[in-house]
């Protein structure tokens, strides 16, 4: 089985944000790009957008399994060394090296945690962000 590879204009990012933005379910932007709701989920994480409804952020907890693989969860150990070296000015790759993760594992997290601070920053300001 191969995978569908896609190959997003930024007109067809810019509809993706606008839906999330609205309160579309993820489901039916996929639907909607003729996507699957996994590569739709990804460049809304590459992106940083944010659906109205998103109060809750990273599920917590253990590694579970995805599939036929173990989905490892990053420790805050593994946040502030992520963290560090991006700040060296490492790129991806190394830093996925160095914490034995994939380097499109680093990214996404990067992104998420990018997503974490502008939500706590936006509650500490009252919701002006």
């Amino acid at each position: 089985m191969s995978k569908r590879r896609y190959h997003w204009t930024p007109e067809q990012l810019d509809r993706m944000a606008d839906m999330v933005e609205a309160g579309i379910p993820r489901p039916r932007i996929a639907a909607a790009m003729d996507a699957n709701v996994a590569a739709v989920e990804w460049q809304l994480l590459r992106l940083g957008v944010v659906g109205p409804r998103s109060g809750k952020v990273g599920k917590g907890g253990k590694d579970y399994v995805r599939g036929e693989r173990i989905v490892r969860r990053f420790t805050p150990e593994e946040d502030a060394q992520l963290l560090l070296l991006e700040a060296e000015g490492l790129g991806t790759s190394e830093i996925g090296r160095r914490l034995g993760r994939a380097h499109h594992t680093v990214i996404g997290r990067l992104a998420t945690l990018a997503r974490h601070e502008q939500l706590d920053e936006e509650k500490r300001s009252g919701g002006r962000g």
